[in-house]
Order: C-alpha cells, then structure tokens, then sequence
C-alpha cells in the first residue's frame, strides 16, 4: 500500500511541476526592430519628411561619395542609417534604401512601428529613443573632427 501511494505522490508533484514549469516559462523573445528607411515613414509623416528634405544630413551620403570616402566605416557612422546595426547600411549596393542620415538614425529602426502604426508603447519608445544618452553625440562630436581634418 506504501508503495502505491508513494508513486502517487511523485505522479502528483510530477503534474503539479510540470504545470508550474508552463505557467512559468519565458515567452518567445520580442520582435526585433529593424531598418525600414525614410520611404517607409513619409507615408504617414509627409510633414517631417519634407522638413527632412530641407535639412543637410538628408544628402550626408553624396558628401561622402564625393570625397571618396563611401566605404569609410568612420564616415559611414553618420551619413547612413544604422551602419553597424543588424538590419543597417551595408552598402550602396546592397542597403540603398539605408543611404544619409534618416529618421530612424534618431528614432531607432521602424519596423515594428509600421507593422502597427497605433501601438502607444512602440511610438513612446521610437520617441524615447531620441533622448538616450548617445543618440546625438554619436555624430555631433564627429562633427568636430570634421573641421580638424579640413572638411
């Protein structure tokens, strides 16, 4: 008799953990954001995208191809967008899309933004993105050895 109801505790622990071991069990990762480019978000932002067309960093490739320097990982930093970033600038051949400074270069990749635009948490977090600690000395304290090297 000892024997039976040994086993049937172990069979009870067994479903009882096996039942906890489920509840508990981390869910599959996030989805990752990843490189959309500035065609993707003028759809819905047509105003900050002509606001983009105005400002200099929306050329900031040209500038590069023009002194030779496209492959330049240290130039492609800031003239491209997430240029050592999964899913960023590659190169002109392969990343075209991803060419001069876009949106997502500030606001972090799209992708998950565009899959659904009305999502509050995602939208806060693209608008947070701006403010980390190094979202603009990245490239604005580049700017300094611009003038060092005579650019």
């Amino acid at each position: 008799m000892r024997k039976w109801i040994g086993i049937g505790v172990v069979i009870i622990f067994t479903f009882v953990g096996l039942a906890i071991a489920q509840e508990y069990t981390p869910s599959a990762p996030a989805a990752k954001a990843t490189y959309v480019g500035v065609d993707k978000c003028k759809t819905c932002h047509p105003k900050s995208y002509e606001t983009y067309l105005k400002r200099k960093f929306s050329k900031s490739m040209k500038v590069i191809k023009m002194r030779g320097k496209q492959n330049d990982p240290e130039c492609l930093k800031c003239h491209t967008t997430g240029y050592g970033e999964p899913g960023g600038f590659v190169s002109t051949e392969t990343t075209p899309h991803l060419e001069n400074k876009q949106c997502e270069s500030c606001h972090g990749p799209g992708s998950l933004h565009i899959a659904n635009p009305s999502d509050a948490q995602i939208r806060a977090a693209m608008k947070a993105h701006v403010h980390a600690p190094d979202a603009c000395t990245k490239c604005h304290v580049r700017m300094k050895a611009h003038r060092v090297i005579g650019f």
